[in-house]
C-alpha cells in the first residue's frame, strides 16, 4: 500500500503545452504517436518535488519521475520557459 508503479512516459514541449506519449516518437507507430495527455503549461504551477520528481499543477496534479537530479534540472527550466 502506498507503492507507485512508474510508467515510462515521452515527454515533448511544443509551444506552451506539455505532450505526453506512451512510445517513443517514430513515423513507424502511426496511431500509437498520439499523445495520451496534452497538458496546458499556461497557468501551471511547477515545482520539484524531490530529487527526481516534477510536480505539474493544473486543474489536477501530475507527477513525472526521471532518472537523475541533472535531467529534472534541465527539465525545470524548459517547462517554466514554457509556461
Amino acid at each position: 500500500q502506498g507503492r507507485r508503479i512508474w510508467a515510462n512516459r515521452y515527454l515533448m514541449i511544443v509551444g506552451c503545452r506539455l505532450l505526453v506519449f506512451r512510445h517513443p516518437i517514430s513515423k513507424c507507430r502511426g496511431s500509437a504517436n498520439f499523445p495520451l495527455n496534452v497538458i496546458d503549461l499556461t497557468n501551471a504551477l511547477i515545482s520539484q518535488k524531490s530529487e527526481t520528481v516534477i510536480s505539474i499543477s493544473t486543474h489536477r496534479i501530475y507527477e513525472f519521475r526521471f532518472a537523475d537530479s541533472a535531467t529534472v534540472s534541465s527539465w525545470l527550466i524548459e517547462l517554466k520557459g514554457a509556461s
